[in-house]
């Protein structure tokens, strides 16, 4: 609903010079009343820094940190997120999450939220963040960029005089070739000093708009991960996926494109495409489809909560991404783990996942190469299954979830048996 509403307006924008000028003027003055509100928030949010730091400074050397930890700066809090967390449960912490949506929370399992962020309400923020940091004192605080400001600097300079081990997480906001441009002096600034007061920088993209090596001594390449499980011998059949957002730089055409070429030497084939988020991105698959008269052959769904759904019912995976989006996406990981065969672009993060012909293969970036790999694969099918389970098995021993979240609690506690406030 919202796309149609932006749809409209971009269509009147573009008949009408006065509605263009009105829209302008709308955006203006949103930006300016934003501006304000900022400034304000931050004058009065380091009026109340001023005040705490002798709190904050006494707290530090009264007692030790608790068992406990936060995540903060996050939008809502998705699934991989929770998983995170549900490690620190296991190990006997409690958790709280601090977002603008927290309505999943299940505080059943040793978990709770904290305040919902609110671009209007900097100054109740750090005043309810700081309450929540001198009676719950946790051992560790994990900072998202959902809404970097003067907020994360609050939070992190909290962690700063209190002690506490805290880290930044870069999943995608800093990538030149999608977020880092569109961002704005303000939210880089804020980033630099954040970057700056955090103990320890996990990046997921190779690729950074900030230049790591200013970093280097806190700066941790930290490639997505994923949970392991059970894993049962699979069907092998001839159906390709395709799992993901429709975004222009993961490339989905080009899978559209191969299929009729698949077809003429595989007519068993199947194609799923998932991730379309609207009619819009529909059509642009079913379009192609349709043209070279192919529709029969696929089927398109939208966004799924499920997709371990999919990846049982298929063999092979396809991301023919551009260069330096591999790392952050979290869906390859996870049919890689199935026992799925990946299908990616040949450029150098793919390398990370794929060794060419042993668990998968790297292509070029056109409909024919696609399609001449997703043949080769189909044709051979006792090689498909050797390279399925060759697949899962790069996955166990290199984005393990399991071994990731031991290595950070290795570097929380060296961190505090480095310190005078070691538990």
């Amino acid at each position: 609903m919202v796309g149609v509403i932006k749809k409209l307006i971009k269509e009147r924008a573009e008949k009408s010079l006065l509605f263009r000028v009105l829209l302008l003027t709308i955006r203006f003055v949103k930006k300016v009343l934003y501006g304000i509100n900022e400034f304000c928030g931050i004058v009065v949010a380091a009026a109340i820094f001023v005040v705490i730091l002798p709190i904050l400074l006494l707290f530090r050397h009264l007692g030790k940190p608790e068992d406990c930890v936060f995540f903060t700066g996050l939008e809502h809090i998705i699934k991989k997120t929770a998983e995170r967390g549900q490690w620190f449960v296991k190990w006997g912490y409690f958790v709280r999450y601090f977002s603008r949506e927290a309505s999943n929370i299940d505080s059943s399992q040793n978990v709770g939220s904290g305040l919902i962020h609110s671009p209007l309400l900097v100054p109740l923020d750090c005043v309810l963040w700081t309450y929540r940091m001198l009676v719950d004192r946790p051992r560790y605080v994990e900072t998202y960029l959902f809404s970097c400001s003067f907020r994360t600097v609050f939070y992190l300079l909290t962690c700063r005089c209190m002690g506490v081990f805290s880290t930044i997480i870069l999943r995608g906001e800093t990538n030149p070739k999608s977020n880092w441009g569109i961002r704005s002096w303000y939210w880089k600034s804020c980033l630099f000093v954040s970057l700056h007061l955090a103990q320890k920088i996990f990046h997921r993209e190779a690729d950074n708009g900030v230049d790591m090596t200013l970093f280097e001594k806190k700066a941790i390449f930290d490639h997505n991960c994923t949970t392991i499980h059970p894993f049962e011998d699979r069907d092998y059949n001839d159906t390709v996926l395709f799992l993901n957002s429709f975004k222009p730089f993961r490339r989905v055409e080009l899978l559209a494109q191969a299929v009729k070429h698949v077809v003429k030497k595989r007519p068993s084939v199947k194609f799923m495409f998932v991730g379309a988020r609207n009619e819009e991105k529909h059509r642009l698959v079913s379009d192609i489809l349709e043209r070279d008269g192919v529709r029969e052959f696929a089927e398109i769904f939208p966004f799924s909560e499920k997709p371990r759904d999919f990846f049982e019912k298929s063999s092979i995976f396809v991301l023919t991404a551009n260069a330096g989006l591999h790392f952050v996406n979290y869906s390859l990981i996870e049919a890689m783990e199935r026992g799925m065969v990946p299908v990616l672009s040949d450029c150098e993060d793919a390398k990370h996942f794929v060794d060419h012909d042993i668990n998968g293969l790297l292509v070029e970036q056109n409909p024919l190469a696609i399609a001449d790999a997703i043949v080769k694969l189909l044709s051979d099918k006792d090689k498909l299954k050797k390279m399925g389970l060759k697949s899962r098995q790069k996955i166990v021993d290199c984005f393990n979830n399991e071994k990731r979240m031991q290595k950070l609690l290795g570097l929380i506690n060296d961190f505090y048996d480095e310190t005078d406030i070691a538990k």
